[in-house]
């Protein structure tokens, strides 16, 4: 399982990043006369999020420390890193010599978003490790945010986000795009240049001449007085819907479909034999494709797609 060289909590300033610089014999660097950076970005980004002077703590044995601020720590994820040496002369050079310091943000239980299918604590349960055991955390939990596009890509929106979206004039009735769907929060749609803000009602005869009604899963219904329904005003892109997709509860055949889909990515980096019950007689011979499938580059066996069979999302609607 991946560790990172360094882990600090979400919007946390301590713990400090502290280093010790060796030579290749170990021996310390000494870094008198020398001013350090830390430079860090996350694995995808162009530009560091972060490049700032680091402290020499003790600079006869290449001791340094880096001091995080709330926001520099305000966006987890996981980030390279790396210090850079400036000496006296002017000259550069990088700690490490070779790759990257590994750094984790975790998810704070403050900040806004960080939803899990699953917990951490479920996931423990499901693969037999000491709940008191910390050292696998930071993976685990990230391969709880890495299949979700898989059981999404199967039930349509599990988890809750929000979504703005445009969608052609001309019908009674707009089908989401996201479905199922929690709730829409606006609707407008425009005549000429002129928007028109529509209101949602729950009963068809509180209808107005602008005024909406939404029906779960995911239908919005164009309403007017007395009952009646209207067509979206013609025309391409002529309205805009701002609305919560996913499910207010994650159903249980869900949570089970996405503890077994962890089980058997955690079973294979671990290369240690699968239990059995878990795909047929626990086999992942590659010359067995009947086992499961490939999607979005996981290896997803037939029983967690009939496990996710109920919650499946389909092309038709009403």
């Amino acid at each position: 399982m991946a560790q990172f060289d360094f882990t600090i909590r979400q919007g946390d300033s301590l713990p400090y990043l502290t280093q010790t610089f060796t030579d290749s014999t170990g021996t310390p660097v000494d870094l008198t006369g020398c001013t350090v950076h830390f430079v860090m970005r996350t694995l995808t980004a162009s530009t560091p999020a972060i490049n700032a002077e680091a402290e020499i703590v003790d600079a006869a044995t290449g001791q340094v420390s880096f001091a995080f601020s709330s926001e520099q720590t305000a966006t987890a994820g996981e980030y390279m890193g790396s210090w850079i040496v400036t000496n006296g002369s002017g000259g550069t050079f990088t700690i490490p010599t070779q790759g990257y310091l590994t750094i984790s943000i975790e998810e704070n239980l403050v900040t806004a978003g960080g939803s899990q299918i699953v917990s951490l604590a479920e996931i423990k349960e499901a693969l037999n490790i000491p709940s008191d055991d910390r050292s696998h955390d930071s993976r685990l939990t990230q391969m709880a945010l890495d299949i979700v596009p898989v059981i999404e890509h199967i039930t349509g929106p599990i988890l809750q986000r929000s979504c703005t979206e445009w969608y052609d004039g001309g019908s009674q009735s707009i089908i989401l795009r996201n479905r199922p769907a929690v709730s829409v929060e606006a609707v407008s749609e425009w005549w000429g240049p002129i928007e028109h803000v529509l209101t949602q009602v729950d009963n068809p005869t509180a209808g107005t001449m602008f005024s909406f009604q939404f029906e779960a899963p995911g239908r919005v219904t164009r309403r007017g007085p007395g009952g009646s329904t209207m067509c979206f005003e013609y025309g391409p892109q002529q309205v805009r819907i701002e609305y919560t997709a996913g499910l207010e509860t994650v159903p249980p055949n869900v949570t089970e479909a996405a503890l077994q889909l962890i089980r058997v990515h955690y079973d294979r980096t671990q290369a240690r034999p699968m239990l059995r019950g878990w795909i047929g007689d626990g086999s992942l011979d590659d010359n067995e494709p009947s086992n499961g499938s490939m999607i979005l580059g996981f290896f997803v066996p037939n029983v967690v797609r009939e496990l996710l069979q109920p919650s499946q999302k389909t092309q038709a609607f009403f």
